[in-house]
């Protein structure tokens, strides 16, 4: 990693693993909030999962200088714990996950 691009999300999420393909890193934007303090006040998990909520995967190409290339694509609710494999066909990012 020579040039780090911080990416904005709105809240602090479980994102467990992300893809790379020749030209782009994905990442995934997924309603697994990470909230170590409600561990603290013994009535809640350190992890919990919002139904109500889209997931969404960010493409960024690989050399980008800053978060504004991301290109994010929002899909039904799910969470994915890890991925497969990833590669581009054409105009088009693939994906493999479970």
């Amino acid at each position: 990693m020579h040039n780090p691009v911080p990416i904005t999300i709105s809240d602090p999420i479980m994102m467990h693993d992300f893809a790379i393909t020749e030209n782009y890193a994905i990442f995934m934007d997924l309603p697994l909030y990470f909230r170590p303090k409600d561990m603290v006040k013994g009535s809640k998990l350190i992890f919990t999962f919002d139904a109500t909520k889209n997931a969404r995967f960010g493409v960024l190409p690989r050399y980008a200088k800053d978060e504004l290339q991301i290109r994010w694509f929002e899909l039904p609710n799910c969470f994915i714990f890890h991925n497969a494999n990833a590669w581009e066909e054409e105009d088009e990012v693939v994906l493999i996950t479970c």
